[in-house]
């Protein structure tokens, strides 16, 4: 599984992107042996049609068909082939992010399923806005490319939740998603369809927090991360994030943080 924590807090953009789509069916077998060092860049690479096989015969063995959204690291060594005798296509989305120390993996992985055709229907798009040439091509892309990574980002998410925290996993997306907003308990329990106690039970393995706790513990970090861009004193920052009364901002940034909101910055 992908892992995007390496995102928080960080202000990205994307160096380079480039966005591309097979010109010509691919027959199997088609065996290509990325050496380490040949592409600087990382890719997310949707299988369309076809399937292929990962590193064949290793422990990091892994079989790959359509509707599989691959995550591909940039400088890692790896051989791919592709099987059967179905004729192959993909999409696929080149990109090197500002900072190098962004790797949502250190080997090739599965990202997301696309069971529906939701993200089929985006990369077409972006692959489209791409290859159009139009005046603002780059800027448009750009864009459909930052969203892309962070719906692969939420339904990775949701996947992590789905086994272990399923009961209440649409509470704790909530919660992660809409922490600057007021919100009760028995709102995320609604949510559920579960009960308070089975909620708060549950939530205590997924965090040593209570669930209004844990919404605060996110609204104290994002503020951090507003104060410490300089954009945003100290009273914007809390308002940002949803609090209203400032001492109480205070009392809890420090009982997070172990400092004054105000210290941050000395």
């Amino acid at each position: 599984m992908l892992d995007f924590g390496c995102l928080s807090g960080m202000d990205i953009t994307v160096k380079s992107l480039n966005v591309y789509g097979n010109p010509l069916p691919i027959i199997p077998p088609d065996v290509c042996h990325c050496k380490k060092g040949m592409r600087l860049y990382s890719r997310f690479f949707y299988i369309v049609s076809g399937r292929m096989l990962f590193d064949k015969g290793t422990d990091k063995e892994l079989y790959a068909s359509p509707g599989d959204i691959l995550y591909l690291p940039y400088d890692i060594e790896y051989e791919s082939e592709w099987i059967d005798d179905e004729i192959g296509s993909f999409l696929t989305a080149n990109f090197i992010i500002n900072n190098p120390s962004v790797v949502f993996s250190d080997k090739v992985c599965i990202a997301v399923h696309d069971s529906a055709g939701t993200f089929l229907r985006k990369f077409r798009q972006l692959h489209d806005t791409w290859t159009k040439g139009a005046f603002d091509t780059h800027l448009r892309s750009l864009s459909l490319f930052m969203e892309l990574l962070s719906d692969i980002a939420e339904e990775t998410s949701k996947s992590g939740l789905a086994g272990r925290f399923s009961d209440i996993s649409e509470g704790i997306m909530y919660i992660e998603n809409h922490f600057c907003e007021e919100f009760t308990v028995e709102d995320l329990c609604e949510l559920c369809a579960v009960s308070p106690a089975t909620f708060r039970r549950h939530f205590k393995d997924y965090s040593p927090y209570s669930p209004i706790t844990y919404r605060n513990f996110l609204r104290v970090k994002r503020a951090r991360e507003l104060i410490l861009g300089g954009e945003y004193n100290v009273t914007e920052a809390a308002l940002a994030v949803g609090f209203d009364d400032l001492s109480y901002f205070n009392r809890t940034y420090r009982k997070f943080c172990g400092e004054c909101p105000s210290e941050t910055l000395k």
